[in-house]
């Protein structure tokens, strides 16, 4: 008895049209996670240096720093060409500026010496699986700190 290998026509193709499509999904999920972690990371990064640099604007600061607040900053674009989104933009990075909002509020009500000072930066994320799932993803990144001169 001699036995004939089934003919297996189009299963191959049949198997990968169901497959790819997930695989693909997955490897661009990765990367979106990796894109947006390290967005997430920048605004973080770049919320603690524009935290760090409005604590020495306080009322005490020297006059060729200038004192900013007490009325709230924002939200405004780090592309606006203002003093202060000029001054914060410098450490942003990865991310386009005209997509990041910036928002500094003195907390306490004053920018005097020993107040809080909020900074809290947003930025709005397509990933590239957002164009299946139909998704932005808002990071916010914020930070608080007292104001030292």
């Amino acid at each position: 008895m001699i036995l004939h290998p089934m003919r297996r026509s189009g299963a191959v193709i049949t198997e990968t049209a169901l497959i790819l499509p997930l695989f693909l999904l997955l490897i661009f999920g990765m990367f979106d996670i990796g894109v947006g972690i390290l967005r997430s990371q920048s605004l973080s990064h770049t919320a603690r240096t524009a935290a760090r640099i409005a604590i020495v604007h306080g009322d005490l600061a020297p006059n060729a720093l200038g004192a900013w607040g007490p009325n709230t900053y924002g939200p405004t674009a780090l592309s606006d060409s203002g003093p202060i989104a000029t001054a914060v933009r410098s450490s942003l990075a990865g991310i386009d500026p005209l997509t990041v909002f910036l928002t500094i509020e003195w907390i306490d009500g004053s920018n005097h010496e020993e107040n809080r000072v909020r900074v809290t930066l947003t930025h709005s994320y397509q990933p590239v699986t957002g164009y299946v799932i139909q998704t932005n993803l808002e990071l916010r990144a914020s930070s608080t700190m007292y104001i030292t001169h």
